[in-house]
């Protein structure tokens, strides 16, 4: 999982060459966004296991 997202940012950055954007300030931003939306996911997937058993 690490691998494919570093893999994906290592292939975008070849694309796309932002030139006035340090690398951090467009990596740290996704990698966040991308835990976000998996831990909401994941929370989502438990919760209504949670609700379903009830």
């Amino acid at each position: 999982m690490m691998f494919f997202i570093t893999a994906s940012i290592y292939f975008g950055e070849k694309r796309l060459k932002y030139s006035n954007v340090p690398y951090y300030a467009r990596g740290v931003p996704l990698l966040l966004v991308i835990f976000a939306i998996i831990s909401l996911a994941f929370y989502g997937l438990s919760s209504s296991w949670w609700f379903s058993a009830l």
